[in-house]
């Protein structure tokens, strides 16, 4: 299977610290906090995004291994009726 693009979440370390600051945290804690979300963001959950452009991907994956086998299918049916003539043909030598 094909690699998956891993893409990241915008999360606004700014804005959270602030927050935190507003609830009362001193700004050297808030900062470690808000650095330490951003790593969970971009660690844990921009690796499980499956995107549209992932599903192209994916689809124009699968199309080429069914063309593959599409052609492959079709030329083992045209060995065997080849095969198949082979047969008919001698067997109706020997019967005549």
């Amino acid at each position: 299977m094909g690699r998956f693009v891993s893409h990241t979440i915008a999360f606004d370390t700014l804005k959270f610290v602030r927050r935190l600051e507003k609830s009362g945290i001193q700004q050297d804690q808030a900062e470690a906090i808000a650095y330490a979300m951003n790593d969970v963001f971009e660690e844990n959950l921009s690796a499980n995004i499956f995107t549209k452009q992932d599903g192209q991907l994916l689809t124009l994956e699968i199309e080429n291994k069914l063309s593959k086998l599409e052609t492959r299918l079709v030329l083992w049916f045209v060995g065997l009726l080849l095969m198949q003539n082979a047969l008919v043909f001698g067997l109706f030598k020997l019967v005549h």
